[in-house]
């Protein structure tokens, strides 16, 4: 009698109906073998069974112990063979039970997300009850986004989808973009519309994963158990799973939890673990290309082109349609007759979304709304105020609401975290009279502690709108006359955003909107607040004189002002004498630029002064314009794109601008050699335009004489390094 129909299947589930010998799964070919013979009394037992594959139960026959040769198989070998298999097998089924549990938990994370996510409004500046949800947007209203690639160049703009599919499937990728170009959009429809069968997906932000995760070990195991109280039992998940993992608005967390950051990231990458961010194009070019610990964890750079006007009157004409809105549409058309700039809203998805909630409100007078950035914000929040005032939910006046958000927006800048609205305000009363405005919270992502009932304010709804609000604190500095005590207190706030780009964009947008009498009045306060400050010796002074003659520069003008002549004549500090230097050259002083330019060629200290103060502005270096000095070794990569990019373009800015653009470009040349400037790069100096009709004879052939002169250096150095 051989082993029972139970015996057998007990023992085949134990081993996984793999040999316990070699091994192998053996499927249908397997064979249970008597431990103890049967003629020596061996049972019919699942202790005395032991199942083997065809080749290895042959063996057990062939050994001859009259001749012997080789060595036979004990039984209590052939015992502890099966006993080692039973075990491992066991072990694996274990294993495969934990890893199926874990991937159930983990879907049930993507679900919860997903659902978060979909239900989340569209329209990032209205409630969800009034405004339609995310999942309003697919499949119809999502427009498939191009993008230019940078690691891997392509010779022409790709299809995201396409990119996936050809090259970024299983990669690591950085997808950036301009402020408002849809990142959170995309990586948003890219989590909601992937394939949970071939690759698991996950989706946080990057305050979550600073604000959750382990500090000491910033893994995804930690961070799952801090925000859905999930212990995974598998250690190293991505054996069991294929997990991709998006990290959303890594330029929203401060740069000093970069480092925090990046490490879980490479903890991802240790565990064979996918992921994706988002950041805009300036931090991802100031901070994540210029490191090359962070930049080499990613395969591509893919940044996010501006949509055309094509698709941005597509997305507005379907959004009108499912929207039962249709007369948004003829009023964008509208526009774009009365006003050809206007387009420039609808390369923006950000932007046309504002435009269309301004064009959404019944009392929408479209002959008001100016194809300008600040216009468009200014319009916006004019009409988001008036909306929640009719509704009944926003009982204060709009200069309490509008002060409100500007020393909200500074506290977050100033963090760049999360705040408690008693940091900002020390009175109750006001916390509770500011939550109980819509048009205030309206605007702000919160939470409220359960512990100490604390309100705490993580950003504004997209962070262009924080930039906004900061532009408008610099501009009511000098749009009102007021107090010098009063603007000391103010502009000694503002002073650290002076380098900010985004914001500066603002101011200048703010300007460029003015009617004459306006801007006028501007320059006239500025200028009475300039000279009662010339007198005073203190550093707050001096600092708030360099505000003025900065933003006096940026202020459209139609002759040189006075203000910017007196400061570069008299000023002893040479910061603001160089900020009324390039205000002058903006407003086309041909006398003041060569008198400028001239002792730029030929002090030193000035020089280096003009090379330290650009690498702050444009990011490749950390500190204020007054205190740090270029090493001659920091990489100045993002001053070099900027510059060329404007040798590349020739509005009337970027023309006024290429004298010093030349000069600057080679100090920073001479002062580091060759390395990193491509011949692509070479070409564009070459190709730059310096002939212009608005530009006199004489600085003409200044123009030509430096260019030539960096021309002519460029070509020695490269003769140079070639010997």
């Amino acid at each position: 009698m051989s082993f029972s129909s139970s015996v057998k299947e007990e023992a085949f589930v134990k081993c996984g109906r793999c040999c316990c010998i070699c091994g192998k799964f053996c499927g249908t070919k397997i064979e249970v073998h008597h431990i103890k013979p049967k003629a020596q009394g061996g049972d019919n037992t699942i202790e005395n069974c032991v199942p083997l594959c065809f080749d290895c139960h042959a063996e057990m026959s062939t050994y001859d112990s009259k001749h012997p040769k080789g060595n036979k198989y004990s039984q209590s070998e052939l015992k502890r063979h099966r006993d080692e298999t039973f075990k491992k097998h066991s072990s694996v089924v274990t294993k495969t039970k934990t890893a199926i549990a874990d991937r159930r938990n983990l879907i049930n994370v993507h679900q919860k997300q997903s659902e978060s996510i979909n239900n989340s409004s569209l329209l990032p500046w209205t409630s969800e009850i009034r405004s339609v949800s995310f999942d309003f947007l697919l499949p119809d209203l999502y427009i498939q986004p191009l993008i230019r690639t940078y690691k891997h160049p392509a010779p022409t703009n790709l299809e995201l989808k396409f990119f996936i599919e050809n090259q970024g499937n299983g990669k690591n990728i950085i997808l950036t973009g301009v402020p408002g170009s849809g990142k959170t959009t995309t990586l948003r429809a890219l989590f909601c519309n992937s394939d949970q069968e071939s690759k698991l997906t996950l989706y946080f932000t990057a305050k979550e994963v600073i604000n959750h995760a382990s500090k000491k070990a910033p893994t995804l195991i930690s961070l799952l158990r801090a925000m859905y109280s999930l212990s995974l039992s598998v250690e190293d998940i991505s054996i069991h799973h294929n997990i991709l993992v998006f990290i959303d608005g890594v330029d929203e967390i401060d740069y000093t939890n970069f480092e925090m950051l990046f490490q879980f990231c490479k903890k991802l990458q240790n565990d064979n673990i996918m992921f994706w961010i988002s950041v805009r194009s300036d931090i991802n070019k100031r901070y994540i290309i210029n490191s090359p610990a962070y930049n080499s964890l990613f395969y591509e750079i893919c940044e996010l082109v501006n949509w055309t006007k094509e698709q941005g009157l597509y997305f507005a004409r379907c959004y009108s349609e499912k929207s039962g809105k249709n007369f948004i549409i003829d009023r964008i058309n509208s526009l774009l007759t009365s006003n050809s700039k206007a387009s420039s809203f609808l390369e923006n998805p950000f932007k046309l979304s504002l435009l269309i909630f301004i064009l959404s409100d019944d009392d929408c007078d479209v002959s008001q709304i100016d194809a300008n950035d600040y216009t468009l914000y200014k319009k916006f929040y004019e009409h988001w105020r008036n909306q929640e005032k009719k509704r009944g939910t926003s009982p204060n006046d709009h200069n309490y609401i509008h002060n409100i958000h500007i020393k909200i927006a500074i506290a977050l800048y100033r963090e760049r975290s999360s705040i408690s609205l008693k940091t900002i305000f020390n009175d109750q009363c006001n916390i509770e009279k500011i939550m109980t405005d819509s048009a205030i919270i309206g605007l702000l992502n919160y939470k409220k502690t359960t512990l100490e009932e604390t309100i705490i304010v993580e950003k504004f709804l997209h962070e262009t709108l924080s930039e906004f609000f900061v532009a408008e604190c610099i501009i009511e500095c000098f749009r009102d006359n007021i107090e010098t005590n009063e603007l000391n207190e103010r502009m000694s706030i503002t002073y650290e955003f002076i380098n900010l780009y985004e914001v500066n964009k603002f101011v200048r947008s703010a300007f460029e909107a003015m009617h004459l009498t306006e801007r006028s009045l501007m320059l006239n306060n500025m200028s009475n607040k300039y000279n009662e400050l010339i007198v005073q010796k203190t550093n707050i002074a001096e600092m708030i004189r360099e505000q003025i003659i900065y933003h006096v520069g940026r202020i459209p003008h139609n002759s040189p002002p006075e203000i910017l002549k007196n400061a570069y004549n008299n000023e002893q500090n040479s910061v603001i004498k160089r900020a009324a230097a390039l205000g002058l050259i903006l407003s086309g002083d041909e006398t003041i630029e060569a008198d400028f330019i001239g002792k730029l060629l030929s002090d030193k200290t000035l020089d280096l002064e003009n090379r330290s103060i650009q690498l702050v502005y444009f990011g490749d270096a950390k500190g204020m314009f007054h205190a740090y000095k270029d090493d001659e070794i920091i990489e100045w990569k993002n001053t070099k794109r900027a510059i060329l990019e404007r040798f590349s373009n020739n509005s009337m800015r970027d023309i006024r601008l290429r004298l010093w653009d030349i000069v600057t470009f080679k100090s920073f040349i001479i002062s580091r050699g060759l390395t990193g400037l491509s011949n692509d790069e070479i070409n564009i100096i070459k190709e730059t335009v310096i002939d212009n009709s608005t530009i006199s004879k004489a600085r003409k052939e200044l123009l030509t004489r430096e260019k030539d002169s960096l021309l002519t250096y460029l070509s020695e150095r490269m003769l140079c390094d070639n010997k």
